[in-house]
């Protein structure tokens, strides 16, 4: 459980910052003067870079409990040696 909530923090922080550098550095104007077809093309944008940066922090994760889960490996420490974070 504690994964997923981190997971949702970073995804919607990153959103928000996503969000104000669009419309601060990229369009260079307030949402508010933007059209809804340039509000939504800004949500979209944000939305998707979101859901990387989320999919990126969590895969790691994932494939511990996986490797837990399914009995491939009797400890953590085998599995940060299986997936490659312990050397």
């Amino acid at each position: 459980m504690t994964t997923f909530s981190t997971v949702s923090m970073v995804m919607f922080s990153t959103f928000e910052h996503s969000v104000d550098f669009l419309y601060c550095n990229v369009i260079k104007r307030r949402k508010e003067d933007c059209s809804k077809a340039q509000q939504l093309g800004v949500t979209c944008l944000a939305g998707y870079t979101a859901g990387s940066v989320g999919s990126f922090i969590s895969n790691p994760a994932d494939n511990i409990v996986a490797s837990l889960y399914s009995k491939k490996a009797d400890s953590l420490i085998l599995v940060l040696s299986a997936i490659q974070i312990v050397f």
